[in-house]
Formats: structure tokens, C-alpha cells, sequence
């Protein structure tokens, strides 16, 4: 029996979740038994070894924008089914919106941010005019699309609050590489920090829509409680990171010593070992994003504070974990915003364990293959 040909588009190899979601293909027989991938990527050929299981294109090694779209095009008809690991690309939204024949063969599987676009407090007209142009064509997309694939189950809810959908709706999850690949290697435990300063993680990048400064001011109230407050600022908007000097200027008058903001990339592994440090994240974005921060928090006993009217609030309360909300901070003490019980600690990283597992992941793909 031939296996069913399967085409991932990608934006790009270095994101570590695309490596990683690679890498568990290339590693796992049971997502290769009845499959044929081949990995399609719009940067260069990276220098590693890559499994002869695969088929692998980097779309910059080919030299004009005409050889691009025919290379995407030959391959893509050639595809069982074309998944499309989030609408960032515009070569992607041109080829799937301009051939319905390809598009009714395309799963799109959602990321966030590709629902929504560029945005900004003070787009351009020319950017508010592109994201227009874009809005149409995504909905030329989703009129023909064989699926449409959430991270969090509400990231569909929001498709639908701004686009009209009729196709399939599955769930999946990335591998977490946090998880995955550095958790085990991590010589740095909670338990090995300092008592009586705790840890704080606020958000996960530099982008205004986290709403940093709505968080700082309430901390910088909760005087009677010494604490770190770690701030992940090494990237984000380009709007937000223009005005990073600024930030923590503000940051450093109101917090003093307690805020030390990160403004370079971390190891992955070093990165794993600071989660393994903190105490409480706060993660105050108005949409869904830093599920990759989120679960290994939950995992290790964070104390989790998440805005309640987010779809991924809901996911992960519907999940059974113990998670709360950013609206509280105001009204608790500093003591209370650690407290967090030893069990509450084991049941987040139960479920975690339990959800995340590669017995999960290899079943949630497969019923994404096989549609």
C-alpha cells in the first residue's frame, strides 16, 4: 500500500517548535508508517544532518520569486495534503488563495498570530491597507480549506468572530522543546533558589499587547514581599522594541533592583533551567500566546496568572489545571500571590505530563494526517 504524501509548509527551520515538530517525524515510526513528508521552508539550507526519511526544500536557496511559487506549486500538486504550519508567509497565502484546486487539499494549522495580522497601535495607511488585502485573501483560503488545525480549541472561536469557516475544525500540539529537549538536561531546581526572594516571570516577549506596565504598577504596590521580577524583552514588535529603553527605565523607578529584564536571546537550555527557577508566571496578553512558556511553568509548580477572557484560559481550565487570574493581583497580598498548595503543584504537572505525552501527540497528529 503507498503511503499518503504529506507537504509541510513552514516559514522558516530556525524556530525552535519547527525544528522540534521535525525532528519527532523524523524520530517516531508511528508518524512515518503510512506517510511520506517532505518539509518545505522559506530560509536557507541549515548545516545539519537531515534524516533520509524526509524530503527537505529551503525555498532561499532557490534564486528568484518565479522559481519560488513553481517549486511550491510542483510539489504542492503532487501532495495527499498540504498542511500549512501558520498563515505568516505571504507566498503561502498568494498560492493558496490564487489555486483552489491546492487549497481544497490544505489544512491550516493555527499558531495565533496568523489570525489577526499585523498590528500595532499606529499602523500606516499602507500597512492598514495590506492588512485588508490580507483579510481577503485569508477568507478566499478558509472558503475552500479541507481543515483548519487549533493549538487551543477557542483559537477557532476567534477564526469565527472574524472570518466565516465551514471547514473541519482538529486540535493538535507542538512538541514543547523546553520540554522535550532541555527539562532533563536543567541542573537548576526551584528548590535550590533562595527562600526568601522569590521569582517572578513576566510574559514572554517585548510587545506592547502583554501589557507590562498594567502588571508593574501592581506589583510595585506589594512592597511588603521581596521578590524578583524576571522580563523576558529579547524580542517582539518592532513598535514595542523601539521603545524598550523607555520600558525599563520605567521599570527600574517603580521595581528598583527586584526588575531584571532579559534583552538578549537565552540558550534554550539555559532558558530551561531559569523556568526551573520561578515561582509565578504572569502572562497578561490579550491573545493566545506563550503556550511554550506556559506548560513548562504548570510542569515544574509555577503558580500560573492568566487573563481570564483569553481563549487559552479556557483551554487550560478545561483541561483540569489550576490556573488563575491576572484580575486578582490587585485585590491579594504579596504573601498570597505565591501561595500555591503541593498538590494544586502535582495535579498541574500530572496533567501536563498526562496531555503532553507522545502517546497523545502521535494520536492527535495522526487523526491530522489522516484527515
Amino acid at each position: 500500500m503507498s503511503k499518503k504524501r504529506i507537504i509541510h509548509f513552514f516559514k522558516n527551520r530556525s524556530n525552535i517548535f519547527n525544528d522540534t515538530f521535525v525532528s519527532q517525524v523524523e524520530s517516531l515510526e508511528e508518524l512515518r508508517e503510512h506517510y511520506q513528508h517532505q518539509f518545505i521552508f522559506m530560509d536557507k539550507s541549515p548545516d545539519i544532518h537531515e534524516s533520509s526519511c524526509c524530503q527537505y526544500i529551503y525555498l532561499e536557496d532557490s534564486r528568484t520569486i518565479v522559481e519560488k511559487f513553481l517549486i511550491m506549486m510542483n510539489v504542492a500538486k503532487q501532495a495527499d495534503l498540504i498542511l500549512v504550519h501558520g498563515l505568516f508567509h505571504p507566498y503561502y497565502i498568494l498560492l493558496l488563495a490564487c489555486c483552489r484546486s491546492l487549497c481544497s487539499k490544505a489544512s491550516w494549522v493555527v499558531w495565533g498570530g496568523d489570525i489577526y495580522g499585523w498590528s500595532g497601535n499606529d499602523l500606516p495607511i499602507f500597512y492598514n491597507l495590506l492588512k485588508k488585502i490580507r483579510s481577503l485573501l485569508v477568507q478566499r483560503i478558509i472558503n475552500n480549506l479541507n481543515a483548519i488545525v487549533t493549538l487551543s480549541p477557542g483559537d477557532y472561536e476567534t477564526i469565527l468572530s472574524t472570518y466565516v469557516a465551514n471547514a473541519k475544525h482538529l486540535n493538535t500540539f507542538y512538541p514543547n522543546p523546553v520540554l522535550l529537549r532541555y527539562f532533563d538536561q536543567a541542573t537548576q531546581s526551584r528548590g535550590q533558589t533562595n527562600n526568601a526572594t522569590r521569582n517572578i516571570l513576566l510574559n514572554n516577549s517585548a510587545t506592547y499587547l502583554n501589557e507590562h506596565i498594567e502588571v508593574i504598577d501592581i506589583l510595585k504596590r506589594k512592597e511588603e514581599v521581596p521578590f524578583n521580577l524576571i522580563c523576558p524583552l529579547s524580542y517582539g514588535d518592532k513598535e514595542s522594541l523601539v521603545k524598550l529603553p523607555q520600558f525599563i527605565k520605567y521599570c527600574k523607578e517603580h521595581l528598583g533592583e527586584k526588575f531584571h529584564p532579559i534583552t538578549s536571546f537565552m540558550d534554550p537550555s539555559d532558558y530551561a533551567c531559569l523556568l526551573r527557577t520561578i515561582n509565578v508566571g504572569i502572562v497578561n496578553y490579550r491573545r493566545q500566546q506563550a503556550i511554550g512558556t506556559i506548560t513548562p511553568l504548570l510542569y515544574v509548580g509555577a503558580k500560573v496568572y492568566l487573563r481570564k477572557d483569553t481563549s487559552i484560559y479556557k483551554w487550560l481550565s478545561d483541561l483540569g489545571l489550576i490556573i488563575f487570574n491576572v484580575d486578582e493581583l490587585p485585590d491579594i497580598s504579596g504573601n498570597e500571590i505565591f501561595e500555591f498548595s503541593e498538590v494544586f503543584r502535582n495535579k498541574n504537572k500530572n496533567i501536563i505530563t498526562d496531555h503532553f505525552s507522545n502517546s497523545n501527540y502521535i494520536k492527535m497528529w495522526k487523526v491530522v494526517f489522516d484527515s
